[in-house]
């Protein structure tokens, strides 16, 4: 009896983190420039996204959390060739399920593609 109530309420934690982490918002991010993206981080209202080191080519995806608050995305992309892009750009609010963001970086500027797969160019500074 003990162990088939310590598999119902394991299988049903494993189906709520499952759902969560379906219904949590993303953020992908491309490497598309000729350079090793070293250190890349996008921020929200009450939480930053450190994506670590990329290599040209490789993407990942990190999850917020639903009730994020409402703002634009604030980036930092330091390349190994010395060039720093940072700005905002697109628009993230609490409670967007399953949202899917892609941003795409090249060695001159910086790419957003949101849910709906329209892109919009980024207005970066180069420091």
């Amino acid at each position: 009896m003990y162990l088939k109530r310590l598999t119902t309420g394991c299988v049903i934690a494993a189906i709520l983190y499952w759902a969560y982490h379906i219904s949590s918002p993303s953020i992908s991010l491309l490497n598309s420039s000729d350079s090793e993206i070293i250190q890349a981080s996008i921020s929200l209202s009450d939480n930053k996204l450190s994506f670590g080191a990329l290599e040209d080519g490789e993407d990942k995806e990190l999850s917020y959390s639903l009730l994020s608050g409402s703002g634009e995305y604030t980036y930092y992309f330091r390349l190994s060739n010395n060039i720093v892009l940072t700005g905002k750009c697109g628009n993230f609010k609490s409670f967007e399920i399953s949202k899917r963001v892609i941003f795409l970086v090249s060695d001159k500027k910086v790419i957003s593609q949101n849910s709906n797969g329209e892109p919009l160019n980024c207005e970066s500074s180069q420091v």
